[in-house]
């Protein structure tokens, strides 16, 4: 009987840390919850600086990725970005522990988040953004990723929903 009640336990630890690792992972359901706002007084050191503690499977943290497309969930289509392939560098989102930094075609942007791994929300605070002479969807681009509110993430895709999960940009991670 205790070996037997053992084993439960060990089962329901396993399934509890199973469902907290992959909570915000893309499992076919759209978040739709409202971004959470921020108080736009986050201070910031370097950006990607180090962090004293381990980082737990499917963090924002120390990652990059490349806009692989705009995607309309409303209407069913998607949107590859213009030129992408144009320069190496375009369409690009990077995160750091509460950084991130992104560049469009031709411009780059970057502010403060904070991810909320339970309820898959994210907030995008102090959006900053050069500008010179920009073209093709990096104005989309840009417009979305600032009302961004919230995310799927696995280990190689990234999706940031927006318009109350009517679109999202769809991205692959960079290796």
């Amino acid at each position: 009987m205790k070996k037997t009640l053992n084993l439960l336990l060990f089962f329901a630890t396993i399934v509890l840390i199973t469902i907290a690792i992959t909570s915000c992972s893309d499992n076919g359901i759209v978040p739709t919850s409202s971004p959470k706002g921020g108080n736009g007084n986050q201070q910031s050191g370097d950006l990607f600086q180090e962090e004293d503690t381990l980082q737990v499977s499917y963090s924002l943290n120390k990652t990059e990725w490349k806009l692989v497309a705009f995607v309309d969930v409303a209407n069913n289509t998607t949107k590859i970005p213009e030129h992408l392939d144009s320069f190496d560098v375009n369409y690009t989102l990077s995160f750091g522990i509460i950084e991130f930094k992104g560049i469009s075609y031709l411009n780059g942007f970057w502010g403060n988040y904070t991810a909320d791994y339970n309820d898959c929300s994210i907030s995008i605070t102090n959006f900053n953004l050069t500008y010179i002479y920009e073209f093709y969807d990096a104005k989309l681009y840009w417009d979305a990723v600032s009302i961004a509110e919230t995310f799927t993430l696995t280990v190689d895709t990234l999706k940031l929903f927006y318009n109350n999960g009517d679109n999202y940009l769809l991205f692959s991670k960079i290796e």
